[in-house]
């Protein structure tokens, strides 16, 4: 994404419910009861300014152009070191239902960096940290995009579940409950089935009917360059996630793992999700989010490992692009910049393999408003 001048101000939503949760596990009080339009709260941002040591995220009206926030208060990046990173969403703590809720993180633009969650905790305000390295694992400074969303209660009809797995060397077990949800109100589960190689029971994806094509956001935690993909579905509700070290070997870590077929932050904003395939180096959609102008989405390949995806009619020239590499190799994608043309989105996605070579990978890719 180039950065752009300031223009045009996108979704604003400030929800007022749910229970804020510090990151010791210390409630506070609720918020003042209200009508929520949707049953999560979160906030997404653009990190533009990689050795800047602090900076605020543009804002007008309350609402952010290269992020955004359901909270009160103002989005900040901080640069500690080379590399590391932490972004604070003022107000987001008391604005977002009760839990710990899920961060995921990505490297963005034309290179082969990848980053991690380091932590993330709310208290009044969410904290997410982030680490960033280059493709041999040294500490980098660059672009990285970044997100974090709680949701509480059952939702009737729809589908979404996340879970932090934090047991990296256990051999079955449910996540945390502080740090887990699913629409169904049924519990996650985590198996692992050797090195790097797990499989994750998402409950809400058993009853989706397009369960082995649709949205899986998936980044490794801890301080080490590592990276997490899912690369296909079992079936039963079950996702198999395979985590590699940046030299590709795959290695045991914690991760965060999010299932988002209709509402990439289950927030009161739009989302347009895709899951591209490819026959041959041909990318096509192999599944697309509801939508009415799904039919006019295209997606051409512009080169090895670089894609253009094309929404139509999403009226925002900010907002917030994800893409994850799927499949069994050792490639990993990202979100390389997006940008308006009229009122249409062009987002573009790179995929690197492990030596940091462009690679053509069939792909996810989610934009949100």
């Amino acid at each position: 994404m180039n950065l752009r001048t300031p223009g045009i101000v996108h979704r604003v939503a400030v929800l007022a419910t749910g229970v804020a949760v510090g990151a010791a596990s210390a409630t506070l009080a609720p918020a003042p009861a209200a009508a929520a339009p949707f049953p999560g709260a979160g906030g997404y941002v653009w990190g533009y300014q990689p050795t800047v040591a602090s900076y605020v995220i543009p804002e007008s009206a309350g609402s952010t152009f290269y992020g955004a926030n359901d909270g009160a208060g103002p989005t900040t990046v901080t640069r500690s070191s080379t590399g590391r990173y932490s972004i604070r969403w003022g107000g987001l703590g008391t604005a977002a239902p009760a839990g710990g809720g899920v961060a995921h993180a990505s490297a963005y633009g034309s290179t082969s960096d990848l980053c991690a969650v380091i932590s993330w905790g709310r208290g009044t305000d969410v904290v997410v940290s982030v680490a960033c390295y280059d493709r041999t694992g040294a500490p980098k400074d660059t672009f990285f995009t970044a997100n974090w969303t709680a949701v509480a209660g059952e939702l009737t009809g729809d589908h979404y579940s996340y879970l932090w797995a934090d047991q990296p060397t256990t051999a079955s077990y449910a996540p945390a409950s502080h740090y887990r949800y699913d629409a169904r109100g049924v519990a996650p589960w985590v198996f692992r089935d050797g090195v790097g190689d797990y499989r994750a029971y998402l409950p809400s994806t058993h009853t989706y009917p397009e369960q082995v094509t649709t949205f899986y956001q998936t980044t490794a935690y801890g301080a080490a360059a590592v990276s997490c993909k899912v690369t296909g579905y079992l079936g039963g509700g079950v996702v198999r996630v395979r985590c590699r070290s940046a030299a590709g070997a795959l290695v045991d870590t914690r991760f965060s793992l999010t299932f988002a077929p209709s509402n990439l932050l289950m927030r009161i904003a739009p989302t347009s999700l895709s899951q591209v395939t490819l026959a041959g180096t041909t990318p096509g959609f192999a599944w697309n989010s509801d939508s009415n102008l799904s039919h006019l989405r295209t997606v051409t390949r512009l080169g090895t490992g670089s894609y253009r995806v094309f929404y139509p009619q999403i009226a925002s020239p900010y907002g917030h692009a994800v893409a994850r590499a799927t499949g069994t190799t050792d490639s990993r994608c990202h979100a390389s910049g997006w940008s308006s043309a009229g009122s249409d989105e062009n987002i573009s996605v790179r995929c690197v393999d492990s030596a940091g070579a462009a690679v053509d990978s069939p792909f996810s890719v989610a934009f949100t408003w």
